[in-house]
This record gives structure tokens, sequence and C-alpha cells, in this order.
């Protein structure tokens, strides 16, 4: 048999084949085009599919199937404690954008162009955030390569890259200006939020400022280890040793809030008994102290602005290990003198702490508080008196109308022909005879 007319396809035993892009493809049977003419046709409409055939599928997981293994896996480390709960959160987040953007695929056959795709999808995102989210997708290929699903990492192309040092420093900047020059809290100000503060709130406000907590820390932060002079709670995030002596107004702010009981376990809870933080998504220490700063009228710079406040101030101490101790910054692997230091003294971490205090003047910020709160409270009764004498005023006005309805009218005031009643009268009348 002769190749075909058009595309010179050649016969077989098989039926028609033809060379595509440098390899033999088989294009239809005899059965199908018993004449050339008829593989022409066939050809034409299959020559997509012959020039970019599917690659044949070996086996190998997919991405859906080991991002579902992967997250198994953070998910029991953070249910045992081994991983903190929001960052569970934050690398279902991170893979949920990468499978969105690329698909389930084989991971080894994923290109530079696939994570220049994936950076598409993050470009909206904040500095910081991006970051996160590049550090998370890594994280989980060099998983795959520790557990010998993937020979090595796949090559990340030039726009799947950690933001640089000049671009940290323009965000940082550009951030500055956006706050109006500072990224931290002044002693006005501070001033100023625990006024409008209600006492919950102000206990974190003043553990943030004094302990340098962050919304996490302080959502998790359990009840039997408060109510001392010192306190000891390592890092949830890093699990770095911290250590801070508690200011007496944080302690009689903290004291206020245990005593009502809002948790078994923590010492801050919402009404309901449910913690304040539970992942990135939910977040309602950092959401009300937003409301609280547009009722303060001072600009908003988030609530860990609280912690940055206390590493900006403590630095004036110079001393920088009592610092670090306090906020539960973990030493760097360069930082060789750290290793050999195992304790810092009491006075050191006090003398930070008091400095911080005497400079945010929180003693008489915190004094003018309480007796703001005093004094919207008697406010409050006054008002609830008044009002709950005038609802009685109200409801004796409507009985005394009720009562004048109710009164039986008298015998000049009966209609003529109306029968009398045959009950007899009472008193004085009734005894008198016919």
């Amino acid at each position: 048999m002769n190749p075909s007319p058009k595309h010179k396809l050649t016969p077989s035993e098989r039926g028609w084949y033809k060379r595509v892009a440098g390899k033999s493809r088989w294009v239809c049977s005899f059965i199908s085009a018993p004449t050339g003419e008829l593989a022409d046709a066939i050809f034409e409409d299959r020559f997509k599919e012959l020039a970019r055939p599917k690659p044949k599928d070996d086996g190998a997981p997919k991405l859906l199937k080991l991002v579902t293994e992967f997250m198994a896996m953070k998910v029991r480390a953070g249910a045992t404690g081994k991983l903190y709960v929001r960052t569970v959160a934050e690398y279902h987040e991170s893979l949920k954008l990468m499978l969105s953007a690329v698909g389930s695929t084989d991971p080894r056959r994923l290109t530079p162009r696939h994570f220049a795709l994936i950076a598409d999808d993050i470009a909206h995102f904040g500095l910081d955030r991006r970051a996160k989210h590049i550090i998370n997708i890594r994280s989980f290929f060099n998983w795959l390569v520790e557990m010998d699903i993937i020979a090595t990492a796949p090559r990340y192309g030039p726009q799947f890259q950690l933001p640089t040092a000049k671009e940290r420093r323009k965000a940082k900047a550009q951030r500055k200006r956006e706050h109006g020059g500072s990224m931290t809290y002044d002693a006005s100000e501070v001033k100023r939020i625990l006024a409008h503060a209600k006492p919950i709130y102000r206990a974190m406000i003043l553990l943030g400022l004094n302990a340098a907590y962050g919304n996490a820390d302080i959502a998790r932060l359990p009840r039997n280890i408060v109510g001392r002079s010192w306190l000891e709670f390592e890092r949830g995030k890093t699990g770095a040793e911290r250590r801070c002596k508690l200011w007496p107004e944080t302690r009689h702010a903290v004291a206020r809030v245990m005593k009502l009981r809002l948790h078994v376990d923590l010492v801050f809870a919402t009404r309901f008994g449910a913690p304040f933080v539970t992942d990135k998504k939910r977040d309602q220490i950092g959401t009300r102290f937003t409301a609280i700063c547009r009722l303060a009228g001072v600009q908003e710079r988030g609530f860990y602005g609280l912690r940055r406040t206390f590493r900006t101030v403590a630095d004036e101490t110079g001393d920088e290990r009592s610092a670090k101790l306090i906020m539960g910054h973990s030493d760097r692997r360069e930082d060789v003198g750290g290793m050999y230091i195992h304790d810092i003294i009491r006075e050191r971490l006090e003398r930070v702490s008091d400095h911080v205090r005497r400079r945010l003047q929180v003693q008489e910020s915190y004094r003018q508080a309480i007796e703001l709160e005093k004094k919207r409270e008697s406010e409050r009764q006054l008002h609830a008196r008044a009002m709950r004498v005038a609802a009685n005023g109200r409801q004796n006005a409507r009985r005394k109308l009720q009562g004048r309805s109710d009164r039986p009218r008298s015998i000049a005031q009966t209609p003529a022909g109306s029968k009398q009643s045959d009950r007899p009268a009472s008193g004085r009348e009734s005894a008198q005879p016919a």
C-alpha cells in the first residue's frame, strides 16, 4: 500500500503512522481509514494531540495527595503541641494557593513557569505575607526530598524568590510613612488607649507593653502561671524561654480579669468561653484593639505595635540580652557567645522593665484610666436609676388611669330604664327596713 497522498502517512501492519516532532506517531487503524484520503483527514483532526501527546501516568503520586499527607502530619504536630496552631493554618493557606495556581500535577514536572504562576497569585499580599507563603511552599518540597518522593527540589525560577534586604528596607520605610513616621506608641497614645479600653482589653494591652506579648501569646496564657510578680512562659511560636517582672498595674489588671473566670484553663476568653485567637482569620484581639485605637483617636499600628514599642524603649537601657529574654528571641546560630550564657540575673530584667514603665508613664496613665472607669460606672448607675424611676412613674400613671376606668358608676349615672342589681346593698342601707 502506498503512503497517503497529502501528508504522506506510512502504512504498516497495524495502521497508519507519521513522524511528528522527531518521533513516530500512530495515527489510526485501517478499519478507521481504509484509504489514504481518510487517513489524511484523521491526521489533520488529531494533529495537535499527536504533536503534544499527554505524558504517560507512571503511577507517581500527585500534588493533591502529597499535600493531604503533608498537612495531616502538620495537624498531628499541632494537636500534640509540637507545632503552633496558627502555623498549621498558614501552611494550609499557602498550599491551597499553590494547588489553585498549578493544579494537582506530578511534582517532578513543575518548572519555573509554574512557580511564576504562584508568584502572580500572591503578588497582591504584603511583603511579609508573600515571604511566608514562599517559605511554606519551599518547606513542602524540601519534605518531598527528605521523604525520597522526588530526587531534588524543583527549580523555582527568578520570580519565586524571597524578598531581598533592599525590598524589606523599602517596605519598612513605606509602613513608617503610612503610620505617621513611627511604628510604635508614645506615652500620650498609651494613656489614651488605656483610658478607652475595657478592663479585659486593658489587661491585654499592659501585657503587650510589659511582657512584649503578641496576640496569640495572650490568647493562650494559662491561669496556673499568673498571679506572681514574675511571669515565665515560653513563646508558642518558637518555644524560646521568656521571663519578665510584671508591673503592679499589670498584676492588678490581670487579677480583675481572673476573678471573672471566663475559662477553666485560660486567663482570657470570650463571653462564650472560646479563645480570642484560633487562627489567622479569627483574631478578636487585633480587631478589638483597632476599634479601641479609633475610639481613642490614636493612629492604629496593630496590637503587635505594643511589642515593638517595648523593644524600642528597652533598647535605651543598652541591655540587649535582657530585652531578648523578655521578648523570647532566641540567639542566632552565628552568635556563639550566646550559647555560653545560661542565666541572666533578675536585677537586669527588672531594670529594663522599670525603665519601660517610667518611659511610657504607665503608673499615671493606669491610675487615670481607673478613675475614669469609676466615673463612667457611677454615671451609668445614676442613669440606670433615673431610667428605673421614670419607668416606675409611667407604670404608676398607667395604673391610676386603669383604676379610674374600672371604678363602678353611681345611681345618678345609671341610664334610665336599666335594671338595678338584685344584689342587696352593703352597709347601713341594707339593714334598714322597707
